[in-house]
């Protein structure tokens, strides 16, 4: 596996929640620090701002992007996702089919665990076995009915037939290794940080920082960290975490304000990472709560929804519109049977479906100061309706403890996945209702398609079947989808290896200082 070095240049965003700077404190390497790119920097650490720190550290119970970016740090899975999202090797090196239901594994050797034990093949069953019980990680090893050690780096996986999403599955940070001994221990994975990864964990100070030091013993000597320290920093507001990085006190912005795109592509001393994404960020709505378990009420909030003006507004324009209550940039992605913005229509809808919008209300949960102003303009457009919405601020741990209960009425949120199939099934099933599935949805038919399209290893035919998942989906219209972000970051021209792949994950140990 060769170190990614692709620099890509161009504009930016943010994704995560909503605070201020006053919690957030020192930085390691703030002392001679220079402004963005300028001077000498202290090349034996780096420094990041994100908008939210994450609510557990632990790599399965966890279904946070913050939590999946330590997860990249501190650990690895049998396999990882290449830049155009197929699987390649990481703690296999290799791996084969014997059967449509038999995968044999096969392990690099001298891979340490950060407490200095050997990984090896039992880890890798101990770590499936356990993910089985975990609701955020299950959906990632259902298929999977035996998995065994044939000696001590080569793994046995057994499925219950033909599984199309396997290697893509294991690449999953809810499936990154663990130490079999510290699952026979029961330790607490929130606070005992033992992985394989680039980098070891040092310290959370909540409100604060992250903290990791360079794995000198990573197994994968071509991308071992050449940047001995790495701090993430927690920087709730957007205009903070500018003046942060403006000022040299930041390396790197993960999170960061549209408004300030062009402000930041304008100084020499800062390079500009973009890459669009196969995210959706949508209008999450409880199926099960009255009206919005009604079909016709749901396709009348999306049809009076202006997406354009939410993309101008809160995005100042680094997104683009989706109708479709699934992700694009898929071979499956349709927009058939999907509602777009059309207010005659949506008055139809409304009248159609029988409620009277008087009686109806709709807190609707906004984490960060985008969703604020997203909020504020589906506020404004269902008022067209007479629907009254309440922006209600929440913090991102609050979120998803309400999303995965079901104790709420709407919400803004976002998802990537790997796959169409992996988003889908993430989203829609199910059986995936009071983990992932946060609109509740429980159709048989979606089940069906799913189910079906999970077993069918023809790529043609897999596609097929989900693309008439989504446009029945569409039809449906179990959220309200509303745009596909850009992914973008900013960092000192000072660093290199800088990476983002269409989910948004990037492998940081492959920066470096020029």
């Amino acid at each position: 596996m060769k170190r990614n070095t692709r620099r890509i240049a161009s504009a930016f965003i943010a994704l995560s929640m909503l605070g201020s700077l006053s919690a957030c404190g020192g930085n390691p390497s703030s002392e001679n620090q220079p402004a963005a790119g300028g001077g000498e920097q202290d090349k034996s650490t780096i420094v990041f701002a994100c908008r939210a720190e994450p609510p557990t550290l632990d790599t399965m119970n966890q279904n946070y992007m913050m939590t999946c970016v330590s997860t990249l740090l501190t650990h690895n899975c049998l396999v990882r996702v290449s830049d155009d999202l197929t699987p390649e090797p990481d703690l296999a090196k290799s791996w084969e089919t014997v059967s449509d239901t038999e995968w044999i594994f096969h392990l690099n050797e001298g891979v340490k665990f950060h407490d200095g034990s050997d990984m090896t093949a039992d880890d890798v069953v101990a770590t499936l076995q356990l993910a089985a019980t975990v609701p955020q990680a299950q959906q990632y090893v259902e298929k999977i009915t035996n998995v065994e050690a044939v000696d001590d780096y080569t793994v046995k996986i057994t499925t219950d037939g033909p599984c199309s999403s396997l290697l893509m599955d294991l690449t999953n940070q809810q499936v990154a290794i663990l130490s079999k001994d510290d699952i026979d221990a029961g330790v607490d994975f929130n606070t005992h940080i033992n992985g394989t990864g680039p980098y070891e964990f040092v310290e959370y100070v909540s409100g604060d920082k992250l903290e990791y030091k360079a794995n000198e013993n990573y197994f994968n000597a071509e991308e071992k960290a050449t940047i001995e320290h790495m701090v993430w920093r927690f920087i709730p507001e957007g205009s903070a975490r500018t003046i942060a990085f403006e000022a040299g006190e930041v390396d790197y912005l993960y999170d960061l304000d549209t408004v300030d795109v062009e402000k930041l592509k304008a100084n020499p001393n800062v390079s500009v990472l973009e890459q669009d994404s196969v995210a959706l960020k949508y209008l999450l709505l409880n199926n099960e709560k009255e009206p919005f378990n009604n079909e016709l009420f749901r396709k009348a909030i999306s049809a009076a929804i202006d997406r354009e003006s939410i993309i101008q507004v809160t995005m100042n324009g680094f997104a683009k519109s989706v109708i479709s209550c699934a992700p694009q940039g898929y071979l499956s992605s349709t927009d058939e049977n999907a509602v777009g913005y059309d207010l005659e229509k949506a008055k139809q809808y409304l009248e159609e479906s029988g409620v009277d919008p008087s009686t109806v209300e709709m807190p609707l949960v906004c984490a960060s100061d985008e969703d604020l102003r997203t909020g504020a303009i589906i506020q404004a457009n269902l008022a067209e309706l007479g629907i009254n919405v309440e922006l209600v601020s929440m913090d991102g741990a609050t979120w998803i403890s309400s999303y995965n209960s079901g104790d709420y009425t709407a919400g803004l949120t976002q998802l990537a996945q790997r796959t169409m199939q992996q988003w889908l099934t993430t989203i829609y099933h199910s059986k995936f209702i009071n983990a992932t599935n946060g609109a509740r949805v429980n159709d048989p038919k979606v089940d069906e398609y799913l189910d079906l399209a999970a077993i069918t290893l023809d790529e043609e035919e897999n596609n097929e079947i989900l693309r008439e998942c989504v446009a029945h989906l569409n039809d449906l219209c179990p959220v309200v989808p509303l745009f596909a972000q850009t992914y973008v970051k900013a960092y000192d021209s000072g660093l290199e290896g800088a990476n983002c792949n269409a989910t948004g994950a990037a492998y940081y140990h492959f920066l470096s200082w020029k």
